[in-house]
């Protein structure tokens, strides 16, 4: 028996419940043909679904404190997103299970809509927190590595569970 399975089995016995919510079931490879059509606790590995990038995000990017929505739709490890500051949008590859995004993003007008000088573009990376609801990370500008910029955002609406 694993150390985790055995944990999971002792909390759900002290605490009497009888479904966890947002918790997938995974049948051991080890247990018997009879354990897998009922499995029993032992034969139980309690995983938590990843985070769904899914969803409407309130977001504050570099030292502007100007809250920016964005929107974004998770479709595999591909995600997609628009955000309305400069009519921007963004693309990028989930890792980490779900809680990493990392991408590139651009904007239609120049920074700050309509001014010159510098890129329109850049590439990101972002955190997701464990609950799903926040998000922190970084963006360059261009091509350039740094400096990192603070991009960070809540949960407006969606699911942090993935779907």
């Amino acid at each position: 028996m694993r150390i985790g399975t055995a944990i999971v089995r002792a909390i759900v016995t002290a605490i009497g419940i009888t479904a966890l919510v947002g918790v997938v079931p995974i049948v051991s490879a080890t247990a018997s043909p009879a354990a897998s059509a009922a499995p029993s606790m032992a034969s139980v590995q309690a995983i938590t679904a990843p985070p769904s990038w899914s969803g409407t995000w309130r977001t504050v990017a570099g030292s502007s404190h100007v809250h920016i929505k964005m929107i974004l739709s998770e479709k595999g490890s591909s995600v997609k997103g628009t955000y309305k500051f400069c009519k921007g949008t963004i693309t990028g590859t989930v890792r980490n299970n779900g809680s990493v995004l990392r991408g590139k993003w651009s904007q239609a007008k120049p920074r700050p809509c309509g001014g010159t000088g510098e890129p329109t573009y850049g590439s990101f990376v972002f955190r997701m927190s464990a609950n799903g609801k926040k998000f922190s990370g970084y963006y360059t500008w261009g091509t350039t590595k740094t400096p990192k910029n603070p991009w960070s955002g809540t949960r407006v609406s969606g699911s942090g569970a993935a779907g």
